[in-house]
């Protein structure tokens, strides 16, 4: 089994009725920008699908696309919810945000958090801006989601290794000089611990070479 980074499929309309435009990626750290990232990978996909379809975007026919279905596993350290969505108008708010408080600061008025909250939002449901993505974050860290996680034992036994990795690894010293020796060291304990009726397996996935991603 090879070594994916991330994943990008078309589903058929003969398993539904209608296509999908199915973007995965996996992040072991939180990242809020994950929207305009998906935005900008979809872009690009629907680009290269238009040219191989060999569609006329110039024309008057509307163009029959795939729908979007934009999905981040995330297995941080930091606590998150079994799983929520990430909007790109968040990142527009920002924006708007960050000049009310420009322009408080200018004026020397304090104000607390729900009054800048709702000029926020006021102005951003005046812009009403144009575009909008969603992307669905899913926790897939042990013990969350143990629903899907005991569907997909690949993922489920993942979800097990990275958080066996990390328990051991609190075990080991963390100065900086021994960080690569600690890691190495917890990662072999979790193999070492790891069931034998287990898909996911060290002669299966190239687990220590690429320790860094998933820890």
């Amino acid at each position: 089994m090879g070594m994916k980074n991330d994943l990008s499929i078309l589903v058929s309309e003969i398993v539904s009725l209608y296509r999908t435009l199915e973007l995965y990626e996996q992040q072991s750290s939180y990242n809020p920008n994950m929207p305009v990232r998906e935005f900008m990978y979809a872009g690009k996909l629907y680009d290269k699908f238009i040219h191989s379809a060999r569609l006329n975007w110039y024309g008057k026919k509307l163009l029959p696309l795939p729908l979007p279905k934009l999905v981040v596993f995330y297995n941080g350290t930091d606590e998150k919810e079994d799983e929520c969505t990430l909007s790109l108008s968040d990142a527009f708010k920002e924006e708007i945000r960050r000049n009310v408080l420009h322009r408080y600061s200018g004026m020397n008025e304090k104000t607390d958090e729900s009054r800048i909250q709702s000029e926020v939002e006021k102005i951003f449901r005046d812009a009403d801006p144009d575009i909008e993505v969603k992307v669905r974050m899913i926790n897939i860290n042990h013990g969350h989601n143990r629903e899907m996680l005991s569907k997909c034992r690949p993922l489920g036994e993942y979800a097990w290794f990275v958080a066996q990795v990390r328990n051991n690894q609190a075990d080991c010293s963390s100065t900086e000089d021994d960080k690569q020796t600690g890691i190495c060291s917890a990662i072999d304990r979790a193999i070492d611990e790891m069931p034998e009726d287990f898909e996911i397996t060290p002669s299966g996935l190239p687990l220590v070479k690429h320790f860094a991603k998933m820890v």
